[in-house]
């Protein structure tokens, strides 16, 4: 791999990707909304292009060499339950993605795109009712792998998709879940939590992103993928185990919460990237929480 483009390059998994690959010396057209952003970022084989994502059909004009890959992590409309379900934020979404799509497809920018899907796609309601999901940003999510590989497949430009469920650690600013929950252990909180056997699944970022690359590299042409334990576990599993890694006294509610809707792994498809590619966990649970809770500690995450 020579050279990429990013695409959301300075958000949680997308900085993570850019320093790897910036360490393994490829050359990496990092796109975001504002440049300063990546300013931390200092490589002569960085090069920063910022670019609204309704501008994306325009990338042509910015990057004048064909790239080894893509990868697709722009996505805008927040990250709270509500902007989920919110179909006239998510829905641009598609629009823009659509049209980047057909950029490179009509400029021939790339040999292959890597689109950064999500679990929720396959978050179903528990009454199996057909194609009823929790939320509209897993289908739209999903109809972007759909119809993006249709488009690129016209051209024979390769493509995949990776959802994640979870990927925590060092260098995630946001309010999520798994942020909230190690704040509280850190702080001996008592804590609220969803039914204790829901199927659920924790992944650490460096792990994330060596899943990113083996599916650039080793991935089955035009073929979804999940990222995520070999084996899924059970939500008080991951709990009790964070609980345990940072020694907290913290009283665990499970079932306060009530979901109707659950993860289908089998969807997923989840053992396929152990099969098609050379994809393993390679880091500790245990030192990953220790390590992910020293830094939101250090950096006050979710403090007023």
């Amino acid at each position: 791999m020579r050279s990429v483009i990013i695409t959301g390059a300075s958000g949680f998994i997308g900085r993570a990707l850019t320093k790897q690959l910036l360490n393994l010396g490829v050359k990496v057209f990092a796109v975001v909304r504002d440049k300063n952003s990546l300013a931390d970022l200092k490589s002569d084989f960085l090069n920063i292009i910022e670019l609204d994502m309704k501008d994306y059909d325009k990338i042509h004009l910015y990057v004048e060499e064909q790239v080894d890959n893509i990868f697709y992590l722009s996505w805008s409309g927040g990250i709270s339950n509500k902007s989920f379900k919110d179909i006239e934020l998510q829905m641009p979404n598609l629009v823009h993605f659509v049209d980047f799509c057909i950029s490179i497809r009509n400029n021939k920018l790339t040999k292959k795109l890597i689109f950064i899907s999500s679990d929720r796609k396959a978050k179903f309601h528990n009454n199996n009712y057909e194609d009823i999901v929790d939320c509209v940003y897993g289908k739209v999510k999903e109809s972007c792998e759909t119809i993006g590989k249709n488009i690129l497949f016209s051209s024979d430009i390769l493509f995949n998709s990776i959802a994640f469920s979870n990927v925590f650690g060092v260098g995630d600013y946001s309010l999520r879940s798994t942020n909230t929950i190690l704040r509280k252990l850190l702080k001996n909180e008592n804590i609220d939590l969803i039914d204790a056997n829901t199927l659920y699944d924790w992944l650490y970022i460096d792990d994330a992103i060596k899943a990113i690359l083996c599916i650039a590299n080793e991935g089955k042409a035009y073929k979804s993928y999940y990222a995520g334990n070999k084996k899924i576990k059970t939500f008080s599993d991951i709990i009790d185990s964070a609980k345990k890694a940072l020694n907290s006294s913290s009283n665990l509610f499970y079932g306060k919460y009530k979901d109707e809707y659950s993860v289908n792994y089998n969807y997923l498809k989840y053992e396929d990237i152990y099969t098609d590619t050379s994809f393993n966990i390679s880091t500790d649970f245990y030192n990953n929480v220790k390590k992910t809770a020293k830094w939101i500690q250090e950096n006050k995450i979710g403090e007023e």
